[in-house]
């Protein structure tokens, strides 16, 4: 699931958000270089652990800030930062003002490199779908007034559509040229009169 989540990350033209249920520390160095292959250059990431301190369950803020502190120990981008939900959140997600949305099973803050638990996911390139999961964050108040404004500056910069497909006959052009290609280079000589 991490590459999915890399690929919505990577698509980051200026912030993106990462729910997570849990965080672990002790896998923050896999996460940290995650985060430098794939955040570009001078963009935003917050990331959201849904566990904030319960009746019962103390402690959890205090693991967050510690996985934060790990993150930068292990050379996360200066654009990283994190902060617990206000209720909370067992919702996976992330999203970029792209309008990209990976949705899934796995808890990406404390997964395990290499673990051998199955996870699943779904990849949306789909800016109405992102509105729509982050308008359900922010009416229902997850966050802080810190995370609700990134958020909000996420949904106000989305685009109004997802990006428009090749239509068939496009696609069957570059099939017909990509064929014609493979012919020239497997043919043992190049004829740009065919090209």
């Amino acid at each position: 699931q991490w590459g999915a989540v890399q690929e919505v990350i990577g698509s980051t033209e200026s912030s993106c958000v990462l729910l997570s249920a849990f965080t672990w520390k002790g896998f923050a160095g896999d996460t940290s270089e995650r985060f430098r292959e794939a955040l570009p250059d001078g963009c935003d990431l917050l990331l959201l652990s849904g566990e904030p301190d319960r009746i019962n369950e103390t402690g959890f803020a205090k693991r967050t800030e510690e996985y934060g502190r790990a993150l930068s120990e292990h050379g996360a981008p200066a654009g990283v930062r994190i902060e617990t939900t206000k209720r909370a959140s067992h919702a996976k997600f992330a999203i970029s003002d792209s309008g990209m949305l990976w949705i899934g099973s796995c808890n990406l803050l404390s997964a395990a490199p290499g673990s051998w638990v199955l996870e699943s996911g779904l990849v949306f390139r789909d800016p109405v779908i992102s509105r729509a999961v982050i308008d359900h964050v922010l009416e229902d108040g997850w966050l802080s007034e810190g995370g609700e404004a990134h958020l909000r500056a996420m949904r106000d910069s989305l685009p109004e559509r997802p990006p428009s497909q090749p239509d068939k006959k496009a696609m069957g052009g570059i099939a017909s040229a990509a064929s014609r290609l493979r012919g020239m280079l497997g043919g043992g000589g190049f004829d740009p009169n065919e090209a």
